[in-house]
């Protein structure tokens, strides 16, 4: 996700235009574009690894350590970290710079995120990434997602060369290209 390297600042604020590009203008954790979500004023700058704790005071503006965040995760997270127990147990937060976070999780028909470590369950339930805007969210990719599938599989059985393939053809490339306007790099995971 990272493509920036910004330069060197002493309030990590002023990280939120790099994060922002960085992260497609969408949430790191639940993906969330800014455009439904309001605006780039419901986002902010996450502490992946809290800055309250003095354990991580160092990282306060270490910019592999900041996420573009929405107010809701943000605020869910929080200054939140798993104690030593949860670690133990698997019950942590997944870094999704590093992790790629569908391997930790399956959608539902419904949207919700279903678990398949007992980190996406400790992250699903702590930062609530089964909420109702994000059910819709899901649903309405999933929605899209069948629709170009149907369309290729139709496509597929049109014979080569004649208008109407080159109009489908057109066709799916246009929904191709809104899917990654609203759903962003997220579109097709």
């Amino acid at each position: 996700v990272r493509k920036q390297k910004p330069p060197a600042l002493t309030d990590y604020r002023k990280f939120k235009p790099y994060l922002r590009l960085d992260f497609d203008r969408r949430c790191a954790y639940c993906h969330i574009p800014e455009d439904r979500y309001g605006s780039a004023g419901n986002f902010a700058v996450d502490h992946f690894r809290p800055k309250s704790r003095r354990e991580f005071r160092r990282l306060v503006c270490v910019y592999s350590n900041l996420f573009y965040a929405c107010r809701d995760c943000n605020l869910y997270k929080a200054a939140h970290w798993p104690d030593e127990e949860d670690r133990r147990l698997g019950r942590h937060f997944l870094n999704p710079c590093r992790i790629d976070l569908s391997k930790h999780w399956n959608v539902a028909e419904a949207g919700n995120l279903v678990p398949v470590s007992k980190a996406a369950e400790y992250m699903i339930q702590r930062m609530k990434l089964n909420r109702s805007e994000l059910l819709k969210f899901r649903k309405r990719k999933a929605d899209q997602l069948l629709r170009i599938r149907r369309l290729e599989i139709i496509l597929s059985e049109v014979p080569g060369g004649t208008f109407s393939k080159r109009e489908g053809l057109n066709l799916l490339a246009t929904w191709k290209r809104e899917l990654a306007g609203e759903f962003g790099d997220y579109w097709n995971a």
